[in-house]
């Protein structure tokens, strides 16, 4: 009888490991082979990461990202925070070391990067998991302001002639009249 319960115990044992590795391997996300690109979403000055990474042979052996305004210029040096455009290297390398855009630490003073850096790079690897290789569509820049409003009579060539004037509307139902 003990050698029976023994028996049994060592199957759950082994039918228990069994499953958690089995559990694990489901829970690592298969990249296809390919260079993903991917945007994170604009911010509320426009600002928005785009990253393109390639995986082979199921890992990520290069990440080149970017952050651009709503009309597609650069970061550069001339960006009044420095700390942003030079963190994009760094960020790119803890990518590469970890794998996982969750496991990358935020840069001090490059914390709203991170989070487009984070954003994207979860995009292009959602992307890798279907193999979808599409390109974001291009930037368009947003289209020009409305002119400002001509008034008529200034078009019309019409000259003010200096005073002071009033005018008054028409009284209301209740008898309310606006007077300027």
């Amino acid at each position: 009888m003990n050698r029976t319960v023994g028996i049994v115990i060592l199957l759950l044992v082994v039918l228990g490991v069994a499953i958690y590795i089995n559990a694990q391997r489901r829970d690592e996300t298969e990249w296809q082979d390919g260079t993903y690109v991917a945007r994170s979403a604009p911010d509320e000055r426009g600002y928005f990461g785009e990253i393109e990474l390639v995986i082979a042979n199921g890992k990520i052996t290069k990440a080149q990202y970017e952050e651009m305004d709503r009309e597609g210029r650069r970061k550069d040096e001339n960006y009044p925070y420095p700390a942003g455009p030079q963190s994009h290297d760094e960020y790119e390398k803890r990518l590469i070391q970890t794998q996982k855009p969750d496991e990358v630490n935020a840069i001090t003073g490059a914390t709203q990067t991170h989070g487009r850096f984070v954003e994207a790079a979860r995009e292009a690897l959602r992307k890798a998991t279907q193999g979808d290789q599409s390109r974001p569509p291009a930037i368009q820049p947003p289209p020009p302001p409305p002119p400002p409003p001509v008034d008529k009579e200034q078009a019309a060539g019409v000259q003010w002639k200096d005073g002071t004037y009033t005018a008054r509307t028409e009284a209301d139902e209740r008898g309310y009249y606006g007077e300027i």
